[in-house]
């Protein structure tokens, strides 16, 4: 069995488990299609490269030849390595559905990217207080105030809080539990949140099953 799979966040929605109510993500699961089939005698580790997503509208001859061999009229739009104990259950083109191995209580951990909110200030990257609006300052409450040292340091450290690019950056999202599974429409619903926009990819990886 593979230790990985992949999906898409689709909404937020909420469900009850006895009287307590439980905020859920539903994600959309994609099937798998086994692209290549990696070996530890000749690439030095077992995996196997997976294609999966919509079929790409362009796509390089060089992908177009290493993706021969699969009946997709074109290349899937993603490909993604996962590592496997023994490759040889494996083999080119096979499909692999996902919601047949999944069940619910599953925990899982959630990787995906944050959404990217641009060049941003103190207050909204780093949660900072603004500046009282008195004396003489009405036009300074949302700076960030001295980053300077004392004479004796002469400079500002590495790591400093301040303004800059905010989100877009990998977050992984623990301890996640599948608590509803939709066959028919290869939907599943996770406890909490999960990082990024809707559409975002994910990659889910089982840590309890």
């Amino acid at each position: 069995m593979i230790k990985q799979f992949f999906g898409t966040k689709l909404s937020m929605t909420a469900t009850y488990d006895g009287e307590r109510r439980l905020p859920v993500t539903r994600i959309k699961v994609f099937d798998l299609v086994v692209a290549q089939i990696k070996t530890e005698a000749k690439d030095g580790y077992n995996a196997i490269q997976v294609a999966f997503g919509q079929p790409r509208r362009r796509f390089s001859k060089p992908l177009q030849g290493h993706l021969r061999h699969l009946k997709q009229t074109k290349p899937l739009r993603y490909l993604r390595e996962i590592k496997v104990e023994d490759p040889s259950q494996f083999e080119l083109g096979q499909l692999i559905s996902l919601v047949e191995i999944l069940k619910t209580g599953q925990v899982v951990k959630v990787q995906g990217v944050t959404k990217g909110k641009g060049f941003t200030g103190v207050i909204k990257r780093w949660g900072f207080a603004r500046q009282p609006k008195t004396h003489g300052q009405s036009d300074r409450t949302r700076a960030p105030g001295s980053i300077g040292q004392t004479t004796g340091v002469g400079r500002v450290f590495k790591g400093k809080k301040m303004a800059g690019r905010h989100g877009g950056l990998t977050h992984t999202v623990k301890n996640a539990k599948l608590v509803h599974l939709d066959t028919d429409n290869k939907e599943i619903w996770l406890t909490g949140s999960v990082p990024g926009n809707r559409g975002g990819l994910l990659k889910f990886t089982f840590t309890q099953n």
